[in-house]
């Protein structure tokens, strides 16, 4: 079965829109030391349609289905304003773009990704015939049998695929931060909200979640404590427990709380939530 293409747009100030493609796989071998990236584009393409993946406030890369080289021209045809500057990179002529421009040829921008993906999402739907509507109304089971587990065997193969000296057990978890990395990301994140606060437990969970998927990789652990501590180390238990965590949070989601609740009752028992949640 052919792999769906998802297409990147790029916009930088001062220069002109770029974009490439990459098929799944190729999307998954780029960004599977990051698996929150990887399931957080894939997720928002089939959700929200449209993926930001910059921290850069004067570069915007956007993932999308639709046509990049339309999504292109459209870009530099926004972009074609009267000053324009020399860039040594390229050794071409690109048009410049000021704060205004910028801002409404995002917001043109996403008004034709989300148009097209609209689109395409309906030409998709057409595509597949009556089985997805038949496996939605036939309920959750029927839904995530012909679904979801396909989506989740693909995942799965293409872990092992990657990471094939790794041992079962930590594989089989490294599957699962793939396949459920939301899950595992909204409960940390939760937690040092909770328990440390709301300052930089998004980088806290970040780190956390990098240490989890070396160690399954590597069976190395990072050192605890660091020596010189950063606004992104826990602040409450040490690296040890929040593996830990993450290694129940498995178990939690398949049903069994008994070991989540242990790590939850320390964390009680150690301070007082923050917030009153």
């Amino acid at each position: 079965m052919d792999e769906k293409i998802i297409h990147r747009v790029y916009l930088t100030r001062g220069h002109a829109g770029q974009a490439d493609s990459l098929s799944v796989t190729e999307l998954w071998q780029e960004n599977h030391e990051a698996p929150e990236v990887f399931r957080g584009i894939l997720t928002r393409l089939v959700n929200d349609h449209i993926y930001d993946d910059s921290d850069d406030p004067d570069t915007y890369c956007f993932y999308t289905t639709s046509d990049s080289a339309k999504i292109k021209e459209e870009v530099e045809a926004w972009y074609a304003q009267p000053d324009i500057e020399h860039n040594a990179e390229t050794d071409s002529w690109l048009p410049m773009i000021d704060d205004q421009s910028m801002q409404s040829s995002l917001t043109q921008l996403l008004e034709a990704l989300v148009t097209q993906e609209e689109r395409a999402g309906d030409e998709a739907i057409g595509s597949l015939g009556p089985e997805l509507q038949d496996a939605i109304r036939e309920g959750p089971e029927s839904f995530g049998m012909q679904v979801l587990m396909p989506w989740a065997q693909l995942v799965g193969a293409s872990v092992r695929s990657a990471y094939p000296g790794i041992d079962g057990d930590k594989r089989r978890r490294l599957v699962f931060l793939y396949q459920h990395a939301d899950f595992v990301e909204g409960h940390l994140e939760h937690l040092f909200e909770r328990f440390e606060g709301l300052f930089a437990c998004a980088d806290k969970t970040r780190w956390v979640l990098q240490c989890y998927q070396d160690w399954l990789v590597t069976g190395v652990q990072a050192s605890w404590p660091p020596e010189d501590r950063k606004y992104w180390h826990p602040k409450t238990e040490s690296l040890e427990f929040w593996l830990g965590v993450c290694s129940h949070l498995e178990r939690l989601y398949y049903g069994y709380p008994d070991a989540f609740l242990v790590d939850l009752s320390v964390l009680v028992e150690g301070c007082a939530p923050i917030g009153g949640h």
